[in-house]
């Protein structure tokens, strides 16, 4: 996860996504940290 950049687009993808599977991103975004923090 580190370094990447993901355009506009791709983001809004990525929030349409979530979205449609009930999750937010600012929720997937945290969870990957908390995961990140906890290994």
């Amino acid at each position: 996860m580190r370094g990447v950049r993901l355009s506009d687009s791709e983001w809004a993808q990525l929030e349409e996504l979530a979205t449609s599977a009930g999750i937010s991103v600012s929720d997937l975004i945290r969870s990957r940290v908390l995961d990140r923090a906890t290994t």
